[in-house]
């Protein structure tokens, strides 16, 4: 029985705490024994290949920027790209942590690549989504048709989750005791 790949997207470069706290928690909400692989950017090797923290990482990019050393920012980047891609492809759904205030760049990639594979988003949003940008909006909308959903809050998703893959989370608790199989 495999494990079904989630991948989180959302800000880091322009989260206070690059974006590391949500995906924790989220990831300690989401068991490997509930049956689920959390892929997490924060902890992504090309992501600390200039630094052990999303912290420094973010401050030695932007170096890299106002010192023009391009053709390393470059690399790094095309690095975080291939990785971030890989992830969005490799899941079953991809967990969108959503704020309209936010500068999004690579983020807005990822929920273009899982709307156009049919990859279901699963949205999470404190803010009304009259306050989304109308472009992300429409694609998460329509992302609805291939099972997406936009949520006020975490608590609404993980419930959502076990309901929507109790039939896998049970699968794999009983793949994982073989004497429940006897």
């Amino acid at each position: 029985m495999l494990r079904y790949s989630t991948y989180l997207v959302g800000s880091i470069q322009d989260a206070a705490d690059g974006g590391i706290g949500w995906r924790e928690k989220l990831t300690k909400t989401l068991a490997i024994d509930d049956g689920f692989i959390v892929l997490d950017p924060c902890k992504s090797e090309c992501n600390h290949s200039l630094a052990t923290t999303m912290e420094e990482q973010k401050k030695k990019l932007e170096n890299l920027k106002r010192g023009g050393e391009w053709h390393i920012w470059d690399r790094v980047l095309a690095d975080i790209r291939r990785s971030d891609l890989v992830c969005v492809n490799s899941s079953k759904f991809i967990v969108l942590l959503y704020d309209p205030a936010k500068r999004y760049g690579g983020t807005v990639h990822e929920i273009v690549e899982a709307w156009q594979k049919g990859i279901p988003i699963y949205t999470v949003s404190y803010q009304a989504v009259t306050e989304f940008n109308d472009w992300i909006l429409s694609l998460l909308r329509d992302n609805f048709k291939n099972g997406g959903k936009i949520f006020h809050n975490f608590k609404q998703l993980t419930d959502f989750l076990e309901v929507e893959y109790k039939e896998h989370i049970q699968k794999f608790g009983a793949a994982k005791k073989p004497e429940a199989t006897k």
